[in-house]
């Protein structure tokens, strides 16, 4: 094993009460809203030139309306009489990104794709200036000789890893494991935890909501990490590809959601994800790649903005989300909270946030479904009511609904408590620490790693 690589021990997920009492009382340790605001990454195609991507100041303004800074695009080295041009223009343009803040995981062609070598690749990864991660070939289970394709991918894992190793501008970058397109081919593709610094999964649902249980026809978040772990171990992980797409006339690929739908789907997978352990996801994908105004063809239809650079309500409900929970500063590392929840929770999720100047944000949502893929039907599930009972007076809390505001629809002061409906849409409870307040306690020990290091290991 290779010195001073991050590892991840296991941890065991603490239930939640039953349908009707009180949620724990220990104190739940919280994410910093930071590093939250860092999980969330999207998918881009800079060099493709006949889709929106190609107009790169369109670009940059989508990602600085979302509040996003960080993409997953592929490198890419044509051997043709245009390879030289091609090379230049996409260092050129994904080095435009970077003195603008943006970074990047970056994607190896894969084994004999005729895209160019690793080496090759790793050089113009090297001259943006902004690569955080390297990642290796996007799922070859679909790409790949159908029989060798796990030899395949073995050798172009263990091939990386060297390259990456001897490279001198990048060595020490971490190297993303492989993603997969179809259940059961991590099974199939086994343990390659040596060489990869990340795990990887692409938990698409299949128009259902992203806390979706284990079906006959769909893996759930909790199979697809045991999944990811047979590659990467006990390695941190992430999701380099997650999102729905709004193509309702399709009769192929996955199914379709409408586009509210997709707003409350995209916000639940950012707060899921986090809730469940992965460092980053980057949704799929920024822009729809190209027109299709007869929505049949889903890979026209994946963007958090259309093919005119207009944002859909995800993309604003993305922006809500991440402009709710943004500090001027970091959040305190190791805080905790002491608080519990009074009301229905048998299908009640939580995730804590520190905030900066010892305050916090409590986002609650309900596991519902929104939308019947069978049927391309609206489902309104009930909200039901809870009350947060908090340890001691907070100067206001203020309810946030990210799917429509990034603003409050409601302000108490003086609070102890805060009765809130919570639905399928994700509800922000924040909590400004009243002048004078004592810092809140830590999650561990002086002197040892708060518990969330263990996934966010970058962040600590």
């Amino acid at each position: 094993m290779r010195a001073g690589l991050p590892r991840l021990a296991l941890l065991a997920l603490v239930l939640l009460a039953s349908a009707f009492g009180c949620a724990p009382a220990s104190a739940a340790p919280a994410v910093p809203a930071d590093a939250f605001r860092d999980a969330v990454g999207v998918n881009t195609h800079v060099m493709h030139g006949e889709s929106p991507y190609w107009d790169l100041p369109q670009l940059k303004s989508a990602l600085t309306y979302l509040g996003v800074r960080h993409i997953r695009d592929g490198v890419r080295w044509y051997r043709t009489r245009a390879t030289q041009w091609y090379v230049d223009e996409q260092a050129r343009r994904f080095q435009s990104l970077a003195d603008d803040g943006v970074r990047f995981d970056l994607l190896l062609p894969g084994p004999r794709e005729g895209y160019g070598t690793v080496d090759e690749a790793l050089d113009v990864m090297a001259a943006t200036g902004g690569t955080e991660s390297v990642e290796v070939a996007n799922e070859w289970d679909l790409n790949g000789d159908p029989v060798g394709w796990t030899s395949q991918l073995h050798g172009h894992v263990r091939e990386a890893r060297a390259e990456l190793d001897a490279h001198p501008a990048l060595r020490g970058t971490p190297l993303v494991g492989p993603g997969f397109g179809r259940p059961g081919s991590s099974e199939r593709f086994g343990d390659e935890a040596e060489a990869v610094d990340y795990g990887n999964a692409h938990p698409y649902t299949a128009g259902l909501p992203p806390e979706v249980a284990e079906s006959p026809t769909q893996r759930s978040l909790e199979r697809s990490i045991d999944a990811l772990r047979l590659v990467s171990g006990p390695r941190p992980f992430m999701f380099t590809e997650s999102g729905y797409h709004d193509a309702l006339a399709a009769t192929t690929g996955q199914p379709a959601v409408d586009r509210a739908t997709a707003a409350v789907y995209t916000v639940r997978t950012l707060l899921e994800h986090v809730r469940a352990g992965a460092t980053r996801t980057y949704l799929y994908e920024l822009a729809d790649s190209f027109d299709d105004p007869a929505m049949g063809n889903p890979e026209a239809h994946f963007g958090l903005f259309d093919f005119a650079w207009r944002p859909k309500p995800a993309a604003t409900a993305v922006r809500n989300l991440l402009a709710a929970v943004k500090d001027p500063l970091p959040a305190p590392r190791g805080a905790s909270l002491d608080y519990t929840i009074d009301g229905p929770t048998a299908d009640l999720r939580e995730l804590l946030l520190s905030r900066a100047g010892g305050g916090f944000t409590l986002a609650l949502w309900r596991t519902a479904p929104v939308w019947d893929p069978a049927t391309q039907r609206r489902l309104a599930p009930r909200p039901t009511s809870v009350t947060v009972e908090l340890p001691h007076q907070f100067a206001t809390a203020s309810v946030v609904r990210p799917v429509t505001s990034a603003d409050p629809v409601e302000t108490r002061s003086d609070a102890t408590s805060v009765a809130v409906a919570v639905g399928a849409e994700p509800v922000l409870v924040e909590l400004e620490p009243t002048a004078g307040a004592p810092a809140p306690p830590p999650s561990a020990p002086a002197g040892s790693r708060p518990w969330w290091c263990a996934w966010f290991s970058w962040a600590c």
